[in-house]
């Protein structure tokens, strides 16, 4: 049995020498697959209990190398934060770490991360209690194991000696060759590389799973570069500004269900645009997606003039921002989510690339906001007069935080209308009826809002368009509010998360000089639209001749396809998954 003892004394020391760290981040694993399977992952039992052992080792083998220099507790930060970070999100988000779930946690700006570790929001959820009882389970059960192993005989420990070295050896040769593609994946020059199957890792522990992510966000990053000179070389043929003033509102998080411009059983949300719309200026378009949950990816398909029919990047077409500068308009773009700040480091609010990059942010904008704000009502108080006096041809962009999470931070104490009682939620119980009036109030707030911009600017020969990057759940078909991963899309997913309000506002003055755009207005409020296609009907509003444009992709034109597939998430048809809801 001398080579048993060679085998333990060296191949397995770092266990030998970790035994409640082992336990621990192993039994952790073990968890987090119960959890997988909540979500609907059907692990394989066999795999599950063996394909963690691997990792394991090696965060041993970690803390191994670092507690000479007395750094071993990094090892220990790294896999629990890995490890834990991904319970919770089984737990709050209903998702393990993906492409999508880890490009929202590297792209959080400072000021969400900090409402959502506010007591109202992470402190809150059981999902965090969930996952700290996880972790200290383990680990009492990882010291308690450790204790009896004296107990046991020789023969015991040797043949569980025995076991560990061999489960140890396939579990490594079972992963090796997902590390080994992962390093790999931080090479790729593109995107579309990394959906290629060769550059595809086995995505079964946290780590690879996290990584991968990662390196799919980095490269997105890297994806820009090559986007600047598309922009740099837009071109446009000639410009007649149909429509001399455009005012477009993209707002945040809004599930149209709960306004009764779309639902006549919510609660009152909306009175100002219902009053809008009763009296004929506000026109409501009852069949529009988005296509995706993440604002990153709707910014960068809502601006872009590439769409699904092209057979090169994205990144190799304009944005619509940089044409209307081009073509002479004024572009202003006034937001409470993404401004010019964080030194531009990859991970400094990475979504904002597209807005954030100097030269970008100069090809598209003649003057933007330099700061963020508590509320956006202090945004529209920031806003110069200047930026909606009309003196030129003027595309203005209000981008506010609307109804994003933690909606009780949306909008100040003052302007809270409705409590708990006054919800109707029919999930979550006391929690979900107190959430359901916070988002209520966000969504009235976000109502005054837009009436206040409106008044500033119905004077004027003016056309204004409000839309929400995506949806959002808030306790609608089950106990669960904000997003969830739209890699497992669901029909009751896509009805909540990917049906956004769609509105536009005309001023009498707009309406008694272009009747024929207000006709073509009034004549598509029921045509099937996804809002990726948004530029085409911009170009065809401010009268912009280009090649980018479409007009089978626009909404307002006469040769507008209503039946073109809509895809949204990874590619999946919207049209086709709601009918499993009808």
């Amino acid at each position: 049995m001398n080579w048993l003892k060679q085998l333990y004394k060296y191949f397995l020391y770092p266990v030998r020498t970790n035994r409640i760290f082992y336990l621990y981040l192993y039994l952790g694993s073990l968890a987090l697959a119960v959890v997988g399977n909540i979500n609907g992952q059907h692990n394989d039992v066999f795999l599950a209990i063996l394909i963690p052992i691997w990792g394991t080792y090696l965060y041993c083998l970690l803390a191994t190398a670092l507690k000479p220099i007395r750094l071993h507790w990094l090892a220990w930060l790294l896999s629990s934060v890995l490890l834990l970070g991904e319970i919770f999100c089984g737990l709050f988000n209903s998702s393990m770490y993906s492409v999508n779930l880890v490009r929202i946690i590297i792209e959080t700006p400072k000021r969400e991360t900090s409402e959502f570790l506010s007591v109202s929001g992470l402190w809150a959820s059981p999902a965090l209690w969930i996952t700290l009882a996880c972790g200290l389970g383990s680990l009492l059960l990882a010291w308690a194991l450790v204790r009896t192993y004296k107990y046991i005989p020789q023969l015991g420990r040797r043949i569980l000696v025995a076991l560990l070295a061999i489960c140890t050896i396939w579990s490594a040769v079972r992963t090796e060759g997902s590390h080994i593609t992962l390093i790999r994946c931080f090479n790729l020059e593109s995107v579309p590389q990394l959906n290629e199957e060769r550059y595809m890792p086995c995505l079964r522990t946290p780590f690879i799973r996290f990584m991968y992510g990662a390196a799919f966000t980095m490269l997105t990053a890297r994806e820009y570069q090559t986007l600047i000179p598309a922009v740099e070389n837009t071109e446009i043929e000639s410009c007649s500004f149909r429509s001399p003033n455009i005012v477009l509102i993209i707002g945040e998080s809004y599930n149209k269900y709960h306004t009764q411009l779309y639902n006549p059983e919510s609660m009152p949300t909306t009175p100002n645009m219902s009053r809008m719309h009763e009296e004929g200026s506000l026109f409501v378009f009852n069949d529009v997606v988005t296509p995706s949950n993440l604002t990153a990816v709707v910014m960068q398909n809502m601006l872009s003039t590439w769409n699904e029919d092209c057979s090169d990047n994205w990144t190799n077409h304009t944005l619509f921002t940089a044409a209307f500068r081009k073509a002479g308009y004024d572009v202003y773009f006034w937001s409470n989510h993404y401004v010019m700040e964080g030194g531009g480091g990859l991970f400094s609010n990475l979504g904002g690339v597209i807005f954030n990059q100097p030269e970008l942010s100069r090809l598209q904008f003649t003057a933007r906001n330099s700061h963020l704000y508590k509320y956006d009502g202090l945004l529209l108080e920031d806003m110069p007069d200047s930026m909606y006096s009309f003196t030129r041809p003027t595309l203005l962009i209000y981008h506010p935080m609307a109804q994003h999470v933690n909606y009780s931070d949306r909008y100040p104490a003052e302007a809270a209308y409705f409590t708990a009682s006054d919800a109707n939620a029919k999930y979550g119980g006391a929690r979900g009826q107190k959430i359901t009036a916070e988002y209520a109030n966000a969504t009235r707030y976000n109502d005054s809002l837009i009436n206040v911009l409106w008044e500033r600017v119905k004077h004027r020969d003016v056309i204004a368009i409000y839309l929400s990057d995506h949806g959002e759940e808030c306790y609608d078909y089950r106990s669960f509010y904000e997003r969830s991963d739209q890699n497992h899309l669901t029909p009751e997913i896509a009805h909540y998360q990917f049906e956004i309000p769609f509105f536009i506002m005309v001023s009498d003055s707009f309406r008694i000089n272009h009747p024929d755009i207000v006709e073509q207005v009034a004549a598509s409020v029921e045509k099937p639209f996804i809002s990726s296609d948004i530029c085409h009907m911009l170009f065809s509003l401010a009268g912009i001749q280009t090649a980018d444009y479409r007009a089978d992709r626009d909404l307002l034109s006469p040769e507008y396809i209503t039946n073109r597939p809509r895809y949204i998430g990874d590619h999946v048809d919207y049209n086709e998954l709601i009918r499993q809801l009808k």
